[in-house]
C-alpha cells in the first residue's frame, strides 16, 4: 500500500492536493496523512509589548499555537470528510522555526511516505505573482520520493 502525505494549511491550492489524490488514486492502494503544521505565523497574529495580539486579544505564546492547531484541525476534518472512502490519518504538529519545509520532509521520511502531494503556494505565500512558493520549492528540491506539486 502506498502511503502518501498531503500537507494542509488553510489555503485553496492546498485543499487542491486532497482533489488531485482523490481522481489519481483508488481508495483501497493508498494510506493518506493530513499533515499540518501549527506554528506562530499560521495565525493572523502580532507582536505587541511581547505578548501575541490576534485580531485585538491579547495572547500568549501557548494560545496562539492551541489556536492554531484547532483552526488546522477543521482543516483537515474538511479534507478528511471528501476522502471518507479512503484510510486517513490526520497528523498536526508544533513547528516553532517556520521551517515547514524540512518539518515536512522530516515527517515524510519518518513514516516511510512514497508521494508527497502538495500545493503550490500556501496560506504563506508572499506573491501572488510567484509560481512556486518556498516551503513547495524546499520540499521539490530536497525530497528523496516523488513530490506532486498542484496547482
Amino acid at each position: 500500500m502506498r502511503k502518501i502525505l498531503i500537507p494542509l494549511d488553510n489555503s485553496k491550492v492546498s485543499f487542491a492536493s486532497v482533489e488531485h489524490v482523490k481522481e489519481l488514486f483508488n481508495p483501497e492502494d493508498v494510506e493518506i496523512t493530513l499533515f499540518s503544521i501549527a506554528s506562530l505565523s499560521n495565525n493572523k497574529a502580532k507582536v505587541v509589548n511581547h505578548k501575541f495580539s490576534v485580531d485585538g486579544t491579547i495572547l500568549d505564546f501557548e494560545e496562539v499555537l492551541k489556536k492554531s492547531t484547532s483552526e488546522l484541525q477543521k482543516v483537515c476534518n474538511k479534507a478528511k470528510e471528501e476522502l471518507k472512502d479512503f484510510k486517513v490519518n490526520i497528523e498536526i504538529v508544533e513547528n516553532l522555526s517556520s521551517n515547514f519545509g524540512k518539518t515536512i520532509l522530516d515527517y515524510a521520511k519518518e513514516s516511510s511516505t512514497n508521494l508527497i502531494v502538495m500545493g503550490s503556494k500556501g496560506a504563506g505565500s508572499l506573491s501572488h505573482r510567484l509560481t512556486i512558493g518556498s516551503v513547495a520549492l524546499k520540499v521539490l528540491h530536497s525530497a528523496n520520493i516523488p513530490v506532486l506539486i498542484v496547482k
